[in-house]
């Protein structure tokens, strides 16, 4: 029996514990919410409106005088991205072509990488890409021809067999230049539209491929053939300077699009073996857009 009530005595004494400790914490957190909602609410007037563009005015040191919210002007990321061109080209000078020049066109396409900080900062840049001119005029000129008969299959020179006029130039190269730029290097977009300025200097190398057209002047013999011996092709090399205004800067699905209008103004020096060699001088007048990555 004495076991039976300590057991029954010390069953009271824990639930009397238990009770306590419920009441205690009852009591720590009724008295936590209450000093939570005592606390101040943050009022709307204390939220400061954001732009969608980055930094704004209120934020940013390069604009403090400013009154408004408006994105602050960001560095102009407008020198990494594809190009493409497409304009008219006219002959220059009486070099290849000496007769008849006329207008023609280009295309051309490629795209820009700055150098580098340490290279120029923002303002150099490397320029590659692609292009394709026509350049229409005439020269003429008297060509040799090979005289081959077809039964014994033997071949001869025959002097002045032909008259070969060149009617156009068509040339197909890759180019590498490096170039600078010129203005601000912030593009505030509260001012557009903005306009910029753009040297380029660079090199080309070009399959220039001949269009001509041939009379015969000499009459082969019974069972022979006679062909003109010019060559029509040639590799030449040449040297370009690019002249360039960019207008900033127009948001498209495709991302950041400018508009550019370059003049620019070629020399290649061309060899058509057997016919004649000299300088093609050109000048292109070309409208394009630039995509910004």
């Amino acid at each position: 029996m004495r076991f039976a009530a300590n057991v029954y005595l010390l069953l009271i004494w824990g639930c009397s514990c238990c009770y306590c400790a419920a009441e205690d914490t009852q009591f720590t957190l009724d008295q936590y919410y209450e000093t939570s909602l005592e606390e101040p609410m943050i009022e709307d007037s204390a939220v400061q409106p954001a732009g969608y563009g980055g930094q704004t005015c209120m934020d940013c040191y390069s604009c403090m005088d400013c009154n408004s919210y408006a994105p602050c002007p960001q560095t102009v990321g407008w020198l990494s991205g594809p190009y493409f061109k497409l304009g008219l080209t006219s002959v220059l000078g009486t070099g290849l072509l000496e007769e008849n020049r006329g207008t023609s066109y280009t295309i051309s396409m490629g795209g820009r990488q700055p150098l580098g900080p340490g290279m120029g900062g923002r303002r150099l840049f490397f320029d590659v890409g692609g292009s394709y001119l026509s350049a229409e005029g005439e020269t003429t000129r008297d060509v040799s021809g090979k005289q081959t008969n077809t039964a014994t299959n033997t071949s001869m020179i025959v002097d002045d067999a032909f008259s070969v006029t060149l009617n156009e130039v068509r040339r197909a190269g890759a180019h590498a230049g490096v170039g600078c730029y010129f203005g601000s290097l912030l593009d505030d977009r509260t001012e557009d539209p903005q306009a910029r300025l753009g040297l380029v200097f660079g090199g080309r190398l070009s399959h220039m491929h001949g269009v001509f057209r041939s009379q015969r002047l000499v009459t082969p013999p019974a069972g022979s053939t006679l062909t003109p011996i010019n060559e029509r092709s040639d590799m030449a090399g040449g040297l370009y300077l690019d002249v360039e205004a960019l207008i900033l800067k127009r948001n498209s699905p495709l991302g950041d699009l400018q508009w550019t209008i370059d003049g620019e103004f070629a020399q290649d020096w061309i060899e058509y073996s057997n016919f004649a060699e000299g300088g093609l001088g050109t000048a292109s007048l070309l409208f394009g857009f630039m995509l910004v990555r």
